[in-house]
Order: C-alpha cells, then sequence, then structure tokens
C-alpha cells in the first residue's frame, strides 16, 4: 500500500533525517519533568478496515494489521480479506530493535539495519500534540468519535504523519482520530478535495500481544543494505558517552554505520547511538560525522524552532511522527541528536545535562 511505500522509501533513502527554520523556544519549559504526557501502553494491536483510491475512484478494500511492543518492535501487514489465524499477508513491513523488514512473496526480506528507537508505525502524536498545534503541524478539529468501542479526538495534519511532521496546507488534508493512549483509531486522507485513503480500527488490543508472523532472526544482511549497525560496549566518540536520564535504563551502545548510495564501498556517515528505556518509552543519543557540509537532517524541510543548550549549544528543535527531536550542528560535519517519546520540554531538560565534546 501507499503508506508502507513512503515509511520505507522514507527510511532507506535517508535514516537520518529532518532540518528547519529557527523560531526562539522559551526557556520556561525546561521546568517539565523528562516523562510527563499521557500514558502509553507497552504494546498494543489493532486491527483497521482500509480503502485506498490514488486515482479518486474505483477504491480498494483491505485490511491492515498493526501490531507493536514497545519500545522497538512493531509490524504492520496488509490483507485482502479480513486476517485469521494462519492468514499470510500481502504485503507489509517488521521492525526489531536494529533492523527494518520488508513482507514480499511470502515472506520477510531483510532491508536494512537501523538506530535503535521507536518501530515505524508507532506513533507518539499526543504526547507531541501541544508543539503540534503551536507549530500549525495539526489543528484540533474539536470534534470527537466512538470507533472499536473507544473515544476518539480527531486533529488534522498535512498528510499520514512519517517522520518530520509538514506544516497544515489547503490543498490537502489528513483527519487522524486519536484516543486518551494515543492510538490512531480511525484516518482519512484528503488530497485534491477528494478522498484517497481511509482506515478505521474494528478491533483494538492494549497489553499483552503478539504478532501473526515475525521476521527470522538469523537473516543476513544485503549487500547494498544503506545501514550496518554494530554493538559496541566501548564506542569511541567525540561525544563522552551520555548518562541515563533519571529512571532510564541504558541499553549497549551500537555504532551505525552508513553506506554511500552514490559511490560503492564508500561510507555517507558513522555514528555512535546510546539509547535508553523506561516502560514504553526510548531516549536516544545519536554522535556522528558526515562530510563537512553536510548534515544528516538535510534530506527534508521540517519546521523547527531555536533552543541554547546549557552545555551543547546552540540546537533545533523538531516534532516527529515518534516523538520529540534535538539537533545540534557542532561543525565540521560532527553533530549530536536527541530524540524521545517524552515532552519535547523535557527532552530540553535532559540534553541540558550532556557534556560538551571532549
Amino acid at each position: 500500500m501507499h503508506r508502507h511505500q513512503r515509511l520505507i522509501l522514507g527510511i532507506v533513502a535517508a535514516v537520518l533525517i529532518g532540518a528547519g527554520i529557527g523560531v526562539p523556544l522559551g526557556r520556561s519549559l525546561a521546568r517539565t519533568p523528562i516523562d510527563g504526557g499521557p500514558a502509553r501502553p507497552f504494546a498494543y494491536q489493532i486491527l483497521y478496515r482500509t480503502s485506498a483510491s490514488p486515482t479518486g475512484s474505483n477504491p480498494t478494500a483491505g485490511w491492515e494489521l498493526l501490531t507493536v511492543q514497545r519500545p522497538f518492535v512493531a509490524s504492520d501487514l496488509d490483507y485482502s480479506a479480513r486476517p485469521s489465524p494462519g492468514s499470510k499477508p500481502d504485503g507489509g513491513s517488521a521492525f526489531t530493535k536494529d533492523r527494518l523488514y520488508a513482507f514480499a512473496s511470502g515472506g520477510f526480506r531483510l532491508i536494512s539495519d537501523r538506530q535503535p528507537g521507536p518501530p515505524g508505525y508507532d506513533q507518539d502524536l499526543l504526547t507531541q500534540m501541544p508543539e503540534l498545534l503551536s507549530r500549525h503541524l495539526a489543528s484540533d478539529l474539536g470534534r470527537s468519535d466512538a470507533v472499536a468501542g473507544r473515544t476518539c479526538r480527531v486533529y488534522r495534519f498535512l498528510e499520514p504523519p512519517t517522520g518530520a511532521v509538514a506544516p497544515l496546507s489547503p490543498s490537502q488534508h489528513d483527519d487522524i482520530c486519536l484516543d486518551s493512549q494515543g492510538l490512531e483509531l480511525a484516518e482519512t486522507w484528503y488530497l485534491k478535495g477528494r478522498v484517497v485513503e481511509t482506515r478505521r480500527a474494528v478491533s483494538v488490543r492494549v497489553g499483552s500481544v503478539k504478532p501473526p508472523l515475525a521476521p527470522a532472526a538469523s537473516a543476513s544482511l544485503p549487500g547494498n543494505a544503506v545501514a550496518d549497525a554494530r554493538l559496541d560496549p566501548n564506542p569511541h566518540s567525540f561525544l563522552p558517552s551520555p548518562v541515563a536520564p533519571t529512571g532510564f535504563r541504558s541499553g549497549e551502545p551500537e555504532e551505525v554505520l552508513e553506506a554511500n548510495p552514490q559511490q560503492a564501498g564508500q561510507l555517507e556517515a558513522a555514528e555512535v547511538v546510546w539509547y535508553f528505556v523506561k516502560g514504553p518509552d526510548v531516549i536516544t543519543v545519536e554522535a556522528g560525522e558526515n562530510a563537512p557540509g553536510r548534515l544528516p537532517w538535510d534530506a527534508e524541510p521540517t519546521v523547527t524552532r531555536s533552543v541554547r543548550l546549557t552545555r551543547l549549544g546552540a540546537a533545533t528543535s523538531a516534532i516527529r511522527s515518534d516523538g520529540a527531536e534535538l539537533r545540534i550542528d557542532l561543525g565540521d560535519g560532527q553533530w549530536v541528536r536527541i530524540r524521545g517519546t517524552v515532552p519535547l520540554a523535557g527532552l530540553i531538560v535532559y540534553a541540558d545535562s550532556l557534556a560538551p565534546p571532549a
């Protein structure tokens, strides 16, 4: 489906994305606790009834089964008929902590390694809603709906949120109904005044869930993979190893090497990723090096706001579909990026505790 193509192409084309327009951000926000925001469930599974009509006629009906096991694992699978135990999907994708897979020809195919973080399709929109509204990246339509036995509130976006959230525009919009736990229960996407895609939940399970099928952990990385991730208990980086945020536990750091898609055998970037987990939430700190003058968030325009960090200096903030983000350009191709499924103000509190480059 179009949604899967957008996500997979976006990740493969640029594992690192974002950029933007600076607007001052008030420092009074720094008093906010790191882990505030709505309660997020550890795991959930939603079965959607879908309809897609890219040309505006002859809509194609289908089913979508989204299974999320936070903070890292998810699968999103498409079916032509309502799935039952043992049903084979027609397509889809799956994420583990550090790998991305696509489903095709009856099985999963490993596409690339990825840095630890929220899996694709697992949104963090409700946590970030105050920032989304203030930046005109979303609007509250002021109405609610009852879907699959749950109540949700309708918000308007430019398009199905994937990665950095784009600003609103009169030419198209995507209306999403979010419940009190931030789960997306319904969506209607309009292009040029016509509906091109809808999805509506018919069942929702929160708690212990299991995907209908999962990729084999033994799959080998393809030779044309965009990113190669390696565990490294003693990473070498210009950034001192970050201390875990209060209440979070540390994972083992990873080194991520990104291939140059234009020149075989050459690297586009190298980075070290530290990650910290607290229940369903995750905060990551990335320190990387690119060629001078090139930054990982240059791949697409993003609405950002300026903020001054205590030790790392000038930064910009962005809001993504999977959480908040802080970006620091240190010059000469060195950069730091901090992401989290926590309110932006709390992420700033944590960023202020990080030591500057040695």
